[in-house]
């Protein structure tokens, strides 16, 4: 995890200037909650692929959740930005 995206958080809200104590906080708040979405997502894709043996409807299942998660998130940022 030394590429965390929870490492720079603090640049990216110095990034936006001169803000509010609130605005800060909420830019702190989501970038935090992506970042742990994204981690979470990566770590449960990686326990079921190595626990595959188990059941393989569940790791099947997870794929195509995190696909759909991912791509959720994908557009929702392309949106976003405009």
């Amino acid at each position: 995890m030394g590429n965390s995206p929870l490492f720079p958080t603090n640049n990216v809200v110095s990034g936006f200037g001169n803000i509010s104590v609130d605005n800060i906080r909420i830019i702190k708040m989501e970038w935090i909650n992506e970042s742990l979405t994204l981690i979470f997502i990566g770590l449960l894709t990686i326990a079921v692929t190595l626990l595959n043996e188990m059941n393989h409807m569940v790791t099947k299942a997870v794929y195509v959740l995190t696909y759909l998660m991912l791509s959720a998130m994908s557009v929702l940022s392309f949106v976003h930005r405009f």
